[in-house]
């Protein structure tokens, strides 16, 4: 699993690739809203080198992420792709901390990636195991209204690198690199809530 980043490998490792649920009909009527990060600055001749980040200057995952106003509704396409950041965000910090409060509430019934993650976590907590990195940084993100209450969002993002640790501080997993991971995300607005209901990772690209 070391050639992959985190959020692959344990999808793989619990054997849910695919989403939970049907994306509704096959040719619905949609409304679709994307979102891209800027366009990176073109390279001057000769730049000089930036320094990789200290540890100190990383973000810090056992820090929740911050709930988006998303969460609130409308349900609309913006919305929807904001809560799928947002859930694949609390990833890190689930296994930083072992707190699935966040991530089990918005979690679906039918999202079987979403409980076993849950578990995951759970059986890393019993052995002292805790998670050190793999912050995300998100860089496209798009969804579809189903206009029956349901949504698929696509979110692709960067993976840093990460370990998981024991309780002597000692490394069990490791997860260099940083990973290019696309996820569809399957979506649903009911009784004035979002529900994740399926999760779907795929690793697009490895950096060393």
């Amino acid at each position: 699993m070391k050639n992959q980043g985190a959020i692959t490998a344990l999808a793989l490792a619990t054997l849910v690739l695919t989403a939970c649920t049907d994306q509704g009909p096959a040719a619905p009527t949609t409304r679709a809203t994307t979102t891209t990060a800027p366009a990176p600055p073109s390279a001057s001749a000769g730049p000089t080198p930036t320094p990789s980040p200290t540890p100190s200057a990383l973000p810090d995952v056992t820090v929740p992420p911050q709930p988006p106003a998303a969460l609130e509704g409308p349900a609309d396409a913006d919305n929807a792709q904001a809560v799928a950041q947002y859930f694949m965000s609390l990833f890190p910090y689930v296994f930083a901390t072992g707190d699935t409060t966040a991530w089990d509430e918005l979690s679906g019934e039918d999202c079987g990636y979403c409980a076993d993650i849950t578990d995951l976590a759970a059986a890393d907590r019993s052995k002292g195991y805790h998670e050190v990195g793999g912050h995300i940084e998100f860089t496209f993100a798009s969804a579809m209204d189903f206009e029956d209450g349901t949504f698929s969002a696509t979110i692709a993002f960067d993976e840093h690198p990460s370990q998981t640790v024991n309780s002597d501080g000692e490394v069990v997993e490791d997860y260099p690199g940083i990973k290019v991971t696309q996820a569809d995300v399957s979506l649903e607005w009911r009784d004035g809530r979002w529900l994740v209901q399926g999760v779907d990772p795929t690793l697009v690209e490895k950096k060393l």
